[in-house]
């Protein structure tokens, strides 16, 4: 454990560099840690192959984050201390959720949580889209939340798209490919 905080702190001190696969592994291995969890905690196996969502937690005010490549033809790769998961199950006649932030420095899920919710308890799906400035008004993040407004007022929120170093020409659509059938499919199956 002490190795591993030891490089990943090393790792983030930096903004920019090159990429390091031992790094990239231990990030993969916390991924598929969460998402092995978020299977035994769902522990329902009539649901659909899972949209895995995951994105920096910006509330974390130690949030690092990283820009790597391995040459200057390649695009940036983005990677960030600390992430938020969110896997979403979809059932005949039920959304089972999963959320968790993921500690990357640690390797340790924390701030687990799952539920579950009929598809005929959704009263209003809506989707926030908000795109923040810095003071020179250049695009600086994207935020994409779809938020699902339930019977009794509750509001389930699920994070779609939270992206620093925003850039236009990555994404010349309102929505990209991924989020447009993520929010499709979910629509259809609150809807059926």
């Amino acid at each position: 454990m002490k190795k591993r905080i030891k490089l990943l702190k090393k790792y983030f001190k930096k903004n920019t560099g090159k990429k390091d696969s031992e790094v990239s592994e231990l990030i993969k291995n916390d991924l598929n840690n969460a998402f092995k969890r978020a299977e035994t905690l769902v522990a329902t196996k009539d649901v659909s192959k899972p949209f895995i969502l995951r994105g920096p937690n910006i509330y974390d005010e130690n949030l690092k984050y990283r820009l790597d490549r391995d040459n200057k033809d390649e695009e940036f790769n983005l990677e960030y201390s600390n992430s938020l998961i969110t896997i979403l199950f979809l059932g005949k006649n039920t959304l089972f959720y999963y959320q968790s932030e993921v500690d990357h420095i640690n390797g340790l899920v924390n701030e687990e949580f799952t539920g579950e919710v009929k598809y005929d308890n959704v009263l209003n799906t809506e989707l926030e889209i908000d795109n923040q400035v810095d003071r020179n008004h250049n695009p600086i993040t994207s935020t994409v939340n779809l938020v699902l407004t339930l019977k009794n007022e509750a509001e389930l929120v699920f994070n779609l798209r939270n992206h620093y170093e925003f850039n236009d020409d990555k994404y010349p659509e309102v929505l990209t490919e991924d989020e447009k059938y993520i929010v499709k499919t979910i629509k259809e199956a609150i809807n059926q």
